[in-house]
C-alpha cells in the first residue's frame, strides 16, 4: 500500500510519468509474487498495462496514461480513508 501510494502521488505530482508508473507497479506485483492483496490494490489494477504498451497492443498511449492516472487517484483516495 506504502509503495503504490508513494508512486501515485510521484505520478500525480509531475515527478514520475505514467509509463513509469506501470513499470513500477509490474515489479512490485512481480515481488509480491502476484498477491492478491497487491493486485487488488487500486494501483495494483494496472497490472498488464506496461505489456500492452511495449507491445504496443490494446488502448492508445494517451488511454493507458489515463488509466494510470485515474488509478493513482483512487490509490491515493483508498490511502486517505481512516
Amino acid at each position: 500500500m506504502v509503495i503504490f501510494t508513494d508512486l501515485a502521488a510521484m505520478c500525480l505530482a509531475g515527478r514520475a510519468d505514467e509509463r513509469w508508473v506501470a513499470q513500477k507497479v509490474e515489479e512490485v506485483v512481480s515481488l509480491s509474487e502476484y498477491s492478491s492483496q497487491v493486485i487488488d490494490l487500486p494501483l495494483g489494477q494496472v497490472y498488464g498495462v506496461d505489456d500492452a504498451w511495449a507491445g504496443g497492443w490494446g488502448p492508445s498511449p494517451d488511454e493507458l496514461r489515463v488509466e494510470v492516472r485515474a488509478a493513482c487517484q483512487a490509490q491515493l483516495n483508498a490511502g486517505s480513508r481512516p
